[in-house]
């Protein structure tokens, strides 16, 4: 694959069919291979070069492997295929998981939850929150924050001791809490980021 960090390259990839036709009376090719463009491109672009005179033409879908030789174009095998994202300097397959998270970032926002656990398992202070890209509105009965705290704080209590020396478990209880609370009261799951400290 080569992109603009490789070589000065940019084509818009786009003509209409007039210019299409100029093309095909200029090279006059014998066979046609589009592959720009949705299914219905492709196969519209194949009829039109047989009617332009193109003695072969095939409309290839993605991730066909086709050998072009004397004897006309073939389709001799499938190789994997898909989306790619530039994320940077690394390509990232679509579907990745930062691509995902930034995704849900984009639209419900993050989420902190800090909560201090002593020896006895027991919880030190006030929980701490902080959002990003969350509505953090006063609520009727105290500020989004101090509500969600207690839910979390009730959430965690409710964990046998033995359950709360589990990091995993408390965060799954935190987790648990917070998106019930922001989709009662917002409507939304923003993403859920849980520190435990422990002293």
């Amino acid at each position: 694959m080569i992109t603009e960090k490789d070589e000065f390259v940019h084509v818009s990839g786009h003509p209409c069919q007039d210019e299409l036709r100029q093309m095909y009376e200029w090279a006059r090719p014998q066979i046609s291979i589009p592959v720009h463009g949705e299914a219905r491109h492709l196969e519209a672009h194949a009829d039109m070069a047989l009617d332009l005179g193109v003695k072969e033409s095939y409309s290839p879908r993605n991730g066909d492997l086709i050998r072009v030789a004397p004897n006309g174009p073939e389709l001799i095998d499938e190789v994997p295929a898909g989306r790619m994202h530039i994320d940077g300097e690394i390509m990232l397959p679509d579907g990745a998981a930062p691509l995902r998270q930034r995704r849900k970032l984009s639209t419900s926002g993050m989420v902190v939850v800090s909560i201090v656990l002593d020896r006895k398992q027991r919880i030190l202070g006030a929980v701490e929150i902080s959002g990003h890209g969350v509505v953090m509105d006063e609520e009727p009965g105290g500020s989004t924050c101090d509500l969600l705290a207690d839910e979390i704080e009730e959430a965690v209590e409710g964990l046998k001791l033995s359950k709360r020396q589990d990091d995993e478990a408390v965060e799954l209880v935190v987790k648990r809490a917070a998106r019930v609370y922001f989709d009662q009261h917002w409507g939304k799951r923003p993403f859920i980021t849980t520190l435990i400290h422990r002293i």
